[in-house]
């Protein structure tokens, strides 16, 4: 005995799409690469490390990961343009490493960097300069990113 069941064209479709949201991830990465850039804006303002990063370098972003960035050399201060009092932050001169902070996406992947040379020497610290670290996530995020996908499932199966 066969019984032809009415509205699999309704699952079928589902289906459809959420293979589709499998196969073409680049609005979920969109997305994480948004959360990816505001945390790592962040770090300015906190003056620390993300508590996942990413390492140019061997190791020295790794080791300061969720840290204080170390302080400023005093050479470093001195050289400062803007020296208004209470106004020395970290990393944070004019603004433009900051403003340089931003995201690609790709068939399968998402990058989150800067296209400033002296980006990787901040993130990666020097042979005399410690790494302070500034694209990366927090732990927080990653549920978030759960999320972001769980949004998207939600949206295909509708």
């Amino acid at each position: 005995m066969d019984v032809l069941m009415d509205g699999m064209d309704v699952l079928q479709n589902a289906l459809g799409r959420l293979q589709k949201v499998a196969r073409e991830p680049e609005a979920i990465l969109r997305d994480i690469g948004i959360i990816v850039e505001g945390t790592s804006k962040k770090s300015f303002g906190n003056q620390k490390a993300p508590d996942i990063v990413a390492d140019v370098t061997d190791g020295k972003a790794q080791e300061a990961a969720g840290a204080s960035w170390a302080e400023l050399a005093e050479v470093t201060v001195k050289r400062r343009r803007n020296k208004k009092k209470g106004s020395i932050r970290i990393l944070q001169d004019m603004g433009d490493l900051k403003l340089s902070i931003n995201s690609r996406v790709n068939e399968d992947s998402v990058t989150i960097g800067s296209g400033l040379q002296y980006g990787k020497w901040h993130q990666g610290g020097t042979k005399r300069m410690p790494a302070r670290p500034f694209i990366g996530y927090n732990t927080a995020d990653e549920q978030r990113f759960i999320n972001i996908v769980l949004k998207h499932i939600e949206a295909a199966c509708k």
